[in-house]
């Protein structure tokens, strides 16, 4: 847990210095990080609102990066450059953690997202091996006069 908030905290830094932010702004997210991160450490959150954190991350990680390249697929129909080996072993590591989890933990909130990761996983791969050296039609950007 350490390593992720020193983790963040050089994300941070790195955003604050690349984007040029004010003293103000850096104070102000600054605060609002050491705030959340004392009050999620020290037993302050209750336990419904971390059950609630870890469900969200399944929607950030899982539906919002996959589902809109399984609709890019369907669009331009194919999956352009996409690597096979990128995403069998995305299946192959999914398969991994839903049965570590049900032979571990049996955490079915932790379950779900594995599952819909592998499920999700297992269409891009299926795209991937069903349009596997077709050219796709994506649209090339004209320049405006």
């Amino acid at each position: 847990m350490v390593v992720l908030w020193f983790q963040n905290n050089l994300l941070l830094a790195a955003m604050f210095k690349y984007n040029k932010s004010s003293m103000r702004e850096i104070a102000t997210i600054s605060t609002v990080m050491a705030f959340g991160t004392w009050w999620l450490m020290t037993g302050g959150c209750p336990m419904r609102i971390l059950w609630l954190l870890q469900g969200s991350t399944v929607f950030v990680s899982a539906v919002a990066s996959r589902v809109p390249q399984i609709v890019l697929n369907i669009k331009n129909g194919g999956s352009g450059e996409l690597s096979i080996t990128t995403y069998l072993l995305n299946v192959l590591g999914c398969a991994a953690r839903v049965l570590t989890t049900l032979a571990l933990t049996g955490d079915m909130l932790l379950l779900a997202g594995m599952a819909l990761q592998f499920v999700l996983n297992g269409v891009l791969l299926y795209q991937t091996l069903e349009t596997a050296g077709v050219v796709t039609r994506q649209k090339t950007p004209r320049l405006q006069p």
